[in-house]
């Protein structure tokens, strides 16, 4: 069984038509869905999925008018975001800020990924790191049991913030620069 890896994507300066967009949106019919965001034909098989969208396969799982989750299959759809970002922005969203946190359910990674223009964040820690980044781990074995750690969630939480406020002072260095 595949790992399913969980995305959130949150917007920020997004027009009106991008919001009505994703507010009307239909996702019912997966192929459909995601063909809304390429302009190129989506083939339903797994080489197309891994070399355009960046998993194997990618549904959604909510949308609304600035925020949207998705499951993958093994990997971030690093390419769906872009395509995502790309469709959004075309939609007189100029200024457009996207920001995605994701989590392998199987533990084995977390990470960010954002975008401003041209200015892009990509960010991903193997759980091999968690103590170093995070100061926990998921859970831990115990006693021949596995126990869940109970500070998990908010020191993840934690990193996501740090990661968004990393990211946005990047982006006006970067913007400074160019």
């Amino acid at each position: 069984m595949a790992n399913h890896v969980t995305s959130t994507v949150s917007f920020d300066n997004i027009s009106e038509e991008a919001q009505n967009f994703l507010r009307t949106f239909e996702w019912a019919d997966e192929t459909a869905a995601i063909q809304c965001f390429y302009e190129i034909p989506v083939e339903d098989d797994i080489l197309w999925y891994t070399e355009n969208v960046g998993s194997k396969w990618c549904y959604f799982d909510s949308i609304d008018e600035d925020h949207m989750s998705m499951v993958s299959a093994w990997s971030p759809p690093i390419g769906f975001y872009e395509a995502i970002y790309s469709k959004i922005e075309n939609m007189n969203s100029p200024d457009l800020h996207m920001w995605v946190q994701y989590e392998d359910e199987a533990t084995n990674f977390i990470g960010v990924w954002g975008k401003i223009g041209e200015c892009e964040w990509d960010e991903c820690v193997d759980s091999e790191d968690y103590m170093e980044i995070l100061g926990c781990t998921f859970g831990e074995e115990v006693d021949g049991d596995w126990e869940f750690n109970e500070n998990w969630n908010d020191e993840l939480n934690k990193w996501y913030d740090i990661e968004y406020q990393n990211f946005l002072k990047y982006s006006v260095e970067f913007f400074e620069e160019n």
